[in-house]
């Protein structure tokens, strides 16, 4: 098994479920496209070894996906797991519609992370009043 840094491992997990995030409604909207290539650009990606110049996902992304499930609720603090999330949320919202699909996506990341549904629930209430 392959070592990835903290950062990779952030990064990749911080992608797979920003597509679950924006395939979950079953309508890809451009603006959450925008919005993912904003948060998690293509040269981060290539940098990390995630993706090929051809623009591919290469073998390692998923690695590291699979592996950040397990490794990183450990290691990121309330803060950096905040700002996950706040990420996807945003994500949930690019197209100006929040779906069930995309809450329950937001709640089975949120236990990925390490939070129970009382904390995910305080924190879309606080990114809600946050967004508007």
């Amino acid at each position: 098994m392959s070592e990835f840094s903290r950062a990779q491992l952030t990064l990749a997990l911080g992608h797979h479920i920003a597509q679950k995030v924006i395939g979950s409604d079953g309508a890809l909207d451009p603006r959450e496209l925008a919005l993912l290539h904003d948060v998690y650009p293509r040269a981060r990606m290539e940098a990390a070894g995630f993706v090929s110049e051809q623009g591919h996902f290469t073998p390692s992304f998923e690695e590291a996906a699979r592996m950040a499930m397990t490794a990183l609720p450990g290691l990121l603090d309330a803060d950096e797991k905040r700002a996950l999330l706040r990420d996807w949320y945003m994500l949930a919202m690019a197209d100006k519609t929040y779906t069930r699909s995309e809450d329950v996506v937001l709640h089975r990341a949120g236990e990925v992370l390490g939070l129970d549904v009382e904390q995910v629930d305080a924190l879309l209430v606080e990114f809600q009043l946050e967004v508007g």
